[in-house]
Formats: C-alpha cells, sequence, structure tokens
C-alpha cells in the first residue's frame, strides 16, 4: 500500500532531522564553549580583574564590570554552564564582553602577554576553523 510507504519514509525522515539538529545544537555548543576558552586562555594574565571580567551574555549586552578576581577554571566553567544551558533552536546572538577601563589596551596590543589582543585574535581562530571544517 503507497500510504504505508510515505508515512514510513516520513517517520524515517524526521528522524534523520532531528539527528542532524541534535548534532548541530552540539556543534554550536562547541563553538560556544571554543570560543571562550580561547578568549581566557589568551588573556593575559592567569588570574585577575581581566579574566573574570570576560562575561557572557545571551541576547544582549552589559555595562557590568566584576569586582573579584576569579582564576582562568572558574571562568571557564560559569561559562560552559550558560553554554550547556542554551536552547540553539531558538535564535540568539552569544555575546562575550569585557567592560574593564583598560580592555581596549590589551585588544590593541598594549600587553607583552597578548601582543595581539585576544577577541580579535580568537574570532579569526574560529572562522578560519569553520571554514576549513575544523569545527
Amino acid at each position: 500500500m503507497l500510504t504505508s510507504n510515505i508515512a514510513q519514509f516520513l517517520k524515517d525522515t524526521d528522524a534523520k532531522i532531528k539527528a542532524e539538529v541534535k548534532k548541530q545544537d552540539a556543534e554550536a555548543k562547541k563553538i560556544l564553549t571554543d570560543a571562550y576558552s580561547l578568549i581566557t586562555n589568551n588573556s593575559p594574565v592567569d588570574t585577575g580583574q581581566f579574566v573574570a571580567n570576560n562575561i557572557v551574555t545571551i541576547n544582549r549586552t552589559t555595562s557590568k564590570v566584576l569586582e573579584e578576581a576569579s582564576s582562568k577554571s572558574e571562568a571557564v566553567l560559569e561559562a560552559n554552564s550558560l553554554i550547556d544551558g542554551l536552547n540553539t533552536k531558538k535564535d540568539f546572538t552569544f555575546v562575550i564582553q569585557n567592560n574593564l577601563p583598560y580592555a581596549d589596551k590589551l585588544e590593541a596590543g598594549h600587553s607583552s602577554q597578548a601582543k595581539a589582543g585576544v577577541y580579535g585574535v580568537t574570532e579569526q581562530i574560529i572562522k578560519d576553523d569553520i571554514k576549513k571544517g575544523r569545527r
């Protein structure tokens, strides 16, 4: 019967689409996790204000500045927790920003530990990796 073949085809196709969406979701989260990790790893100190102030938000920016310093591992764990909870099926903008007064100077290369900056370097690495199919 033709209708049963069509019904099975639709069921199979639906399962394949759901599997692809799940893969896409996982890949998007991996890219976000990698971007945040690169930013924190390229930050010019192991602990301190700059690392603590690589702030992650969804669908908005913030003017927040954190007073308390944290380690890179604490910052990455916090960001990963936010990323894990994302619903990437909805349109969203993932924002990583640093509002410290000297963040622009660090991005411009005014640090012997981050001569090429932090954010721009990370963005280029992620773009290149995506283009080359590595992400």
